[in-house]
């Protein structure tokens, strides 16, 4: 199982402003029509995204709508990415729909950011792999 930290670093390599995956409204889109996915959709299972792939918004209103526990959801992630919070999920959701942290070259934002954006979900002393 990866790391928050490794998710939140990984995340961070794989993006930049143009590679967001997010709708007019600055809202998560799983799946776009031409195939960039949201932080969150990248860490699905083929399952997760072909029964959430064209769902906008955030996690907690994809979890309401589908009626999802957290453990359910749980379950729609690769095996990599299990067993962390909703919590996790969606801050790491906000920072991918936040244009503001991207520009053409990648994340703008620092390790201090990072911190106080994640909290205990960060560690900045990990190893980088």
């Amino acid at each position: 199982m990866k790391t928050t930290t490794q998710i939140i670093r990984e995340t961070i390599a794989h993006y930049n402003r143009n590679t967001l995956s997010i709708n007019e409204y600055a809202s998560c889109k799983y799946l776009t029509e031409d195939g960039r996915m949201c932080a969150v959709g990248r860490c699905m299972t083929e399952t997760g995204i072909n029964l959430f792939g064209t769902f906008q918004g955030d996690i907690y209103k994809l979890i309401s709508k589908h009626h999802l526990t957290d453990e359910e959801f749980d379950g729609y992630l690769k095996e990599e990415y299990r067993g962390h919070s909703v919590s996790f999920w969606k801050i790491l959701q906000r920072l991918h729909d936040d244009d503001f942290n991207w520009d053409e070259n990648g994340f703008i934002r620092d390790e201090a950011f990072l911190y106080g954006t994640f909290g205990s979900f960060y560690n900045s002393e990990e190893p980088k792999n």
